[in-house]
């Protein structure tokens, strides 16, 4: 036995052998990538649903040559989805809105992030003179990519949470570009790029613009251009709030005063659920993940001021994550506390999921000193921890994700009939029954959609 371990010892520690196991490992990160996109191809389903039917008139005003800026610039909801009405539109241009097309724009979006975060990781990890363990990019991947999300993969409308998560990576990766290379001027361009690209996809990406200020306060880069970027952010978002109304029928945002312990359960709840399904679980994942990323960022703040300005784009990508979970929970509560499991919003509170770990592993000689001979066993519990309970959620959603994808395909059968139900028209769009039909026809009159 000794003489096997002593093999095994030494075909490990051969150069190419180490070479082949890390290009094995990254070879493997890249499954869950083309596993999600064999999900989408699979599951994806060519016909309009929901919110999609908000397009219609806009697709209209394209074929007359009425197209104005106010059709791609007017509100959805709380949001002004500005880029996401211009990629949707694009798309359905090109392919006369087949939404399979759309939906694959999620997943090209998504691997675009993807990449910057990769990036992100290896530069912090040099800089840190650290390694990056080889198992950890297919962890990264297994919850970046993962069917926990089904709702936003299946579904070509939500393009607007990728694209959200899209111009968060770009804005945190050229403010580390920034930080590093403070005479670049472009690093600055593409961090307000980035922050305007969140902002006008989804509501909550006006949350990175504090954010960035405070990274550009405390990495002391020049006033002039931290003033510019005050003036950009003040100017966005006062052209975000012009003309803005609450949505109909949206719940009162006082209501967190009232209930203030329910209000906490839903933010935990909504970080605590790319780890878990069950209330209890989640709410429990929820509050360890908050509380380990606020004693790292308070400890590396306090301890050493120099490896968390390394840390910092991990910081910005959790802090966002934290700030959209209350920002949702101040808009959602009144519809529950269960509102926050929701697939749509893993999306976002992935990010905090994901910085943890890489704040934890590229920062274990820190780790290693506080927790002393108990760190061989709590990195091995950890790691085995994490990689359980994302591949056992993701089991969970895939499940579900069957169901809701029954009930596209059931709403694609009953709206191709040529009298659809009355039924059958509130499922494909629930606001009006003769705005649903209009609409539809309106579609099978120039064969779009998939009709």
């Amino acid at each position: 036995m000794s003489n096997i371990k002593k093999i095994i010892k030494q075909l490990y520690f051969k150069k190419e052998t180490k070479k082949y196991i890390k290009w094995g490992f990254l070879g493997l990160a890249i499954i869950p990538l083309f596993s999600v996109l064999f999900f989408i191809n699979s599951n994806s389903v060519n016909v309009p649903f929901l919110d999609q039917y908000e397009l219609v008139p806009i697709i209209k005003d394209i074929h007359n040559n009425s197209l104005t800026f106010q059709d791609l610039w007017q509100q959805h909801n709380e949001h002004r989805i500005f880029f996401p009405r211009i990629v949707m539109l694009a798309s359905a241009v090109i392919s006369k809105w087949d939404i399979r097309e759309g939906i694959l724009i999620n997943w090209v979006v998504a691997t675009a992030s993807f990449v910057f975060l990769a990036i992100l990781l290896r530069l912090t990890a040099r800089r840190l003179s650290n390694t990056v363990p080889i198992w950890m990019p297919l962890l990264i991947s297994l919850a970046f990519f993962s069917i926990l999300q089904y709702e936003n993969w299946l579904w070509g409308w939500q393009v607007q949470w990728f694209l959200n998560v899209f111009g968060i990576m770009l804005a945190t990766y050229s403010i580390t570009k920034l930080i590093i290379s403070p005479k670049q001027l472009l690093w600055l361009a593409t961090t307000i790029l980035g922050a305007i690209i969140a902002q006008y996809s989804l509501g909550n990406g006006m949350l990175i613009w504090p954010i960035i200020i405070a990274v550009l306060i405390y990495c002391r880069i020049k006033k002039k251009w931290i003033g510019l970027t005050v003036l950009i952010a003040s100017i966005s978002t006062l052209l975000y709030y012009f003309n803005y109304h609450d949505p109909t029928g949206s719940v009162s945002k006082t209501l967190v005063f009232h209930e203030p312990i329910q209000f906490i359960g839903y933010t935990m709840l909504y970080l605590g659920r790319p780890l878990s399904y069950g209330h209890i679980a989640v709410a429990f994942s929820g509050f360890l993940i908050l509380l380990t990323f606020l004693t790292i960022a308070i400890f590396l703040f306090v301890k050493n001021k120099a490896r968390f300005k390394i840390c910092i784009p991990w910081f910005m990508l959790g802090f966002y994550a934290i700030a959209s979970a209350l920002i949702t929970g101040l808009s959602r509560l009144g519809y529950g506390a269960g509102q926050s499991l929701s697939s749509r919003y893993t999306t976002i509170s992935t990010l905090l999921l994901l910085s943890l770990i890489v704040l934890l592993v590229l920062n274990r000689d820190v780790v290693k000193k506080i927790f002393k001979r108990l760190y061989a066993p709590f990195a091995i519990f950890f790691v085995i921890s994490i990689f359980g309970l994302v591949i056992i959620n993701a089991q969970d959603a895939s499940i579900k994700a069957l169901t809701y994808t029954r009930y596209i395909n059931n709403t694609k059968k009953c709206t191709s009939f040529l009298s659809p139900t009355k039924s059958c028209l509130l499922s494909a769009y629930p606001p009006s029954e003769q705005t649903a039909i209009d609409r539809l026809n309106y579609l099978k009159k120039i064969h779009w959609g998939g009709y």
